[in-house]
């Protein structure tokens, strides 16, 4: 087997890249389950009688974009989006030991940067506005510049074309979907 993050070549079992100290621990991701719903004959969708046509959950608003064609690890992928579609999403690094799996999983960077925490950051939706709240205290944090730190517990307001840094590895820029 191959670390994803360096390729290292690694024997099944092991928890830690011998090459670039990465966490090679299972991610246990759920199963979600999809299914399309069709309107029936006689039912009234947005006005129109039997529409026969599929009916599709809205579109997320807003997304997360990583920058610098970099990924982060969400749902057990590496994506470099993610639609912000949920009422929070937790940002740190997994720590199999307790157990705790961030919904954004920033481990891959934490060898590069000791400043980015287990348990970092949170980002939410409150009545129609996105915030982030740090939780770590390593003051690592920017908005929109990495001089424009985020204090432990402070709660900004994110807009569209905002920027976070996550310490010196990882910027995440909230744009329109």
């Amino acid at each position: 087997m191959q670390c994803p993050d360096c390729e290292h070549s690694y024997i099944p079992g092991q928890v830690i890249c011998e090459e670039c100290g990465s966490d090679l621990s299972p991610i246990e991701v759920p199963t979600v389950l999809v299914s399309k719903s069709y309107c029936e004959p006689n039912q009234l969708v947005e006005g129109i009688k039997g529409c026969g046509d599929p009916i599709t959950p809205p579109i997320s608003k807003k997304r997360l974009v990583i920058e610098g064609n970099q990924t982060i690890l969400y749902e057990g992928r590496s994506v470099s989006e993610i639609a912000f579609d949920v009422d929070e999403l937790s940002i740190g690094c997994r720590d199999t030991e307790q157990e705790y799996y961030p919904d954004i999983d920033l481990l891959k960077y934490r060898g590069h940067d000791p400043f980015i925490s287990r348990k970092h950051a949170i980002l939410f939706k409150e009545n129609d506005k996105y915030f982030i709240q740090i939780i770590s205290q390593a003051e690592s944090t920017g908005f929109n510049n990495k001089s424009d730190i985020i204090a432990a517990g402070e709660r900004r307001e994110i807009q569209t074309g905002d920027r976070i840094f996550f310490s010196d590895s990882i910027v995440i820029k909230l744009k329109d979907g």
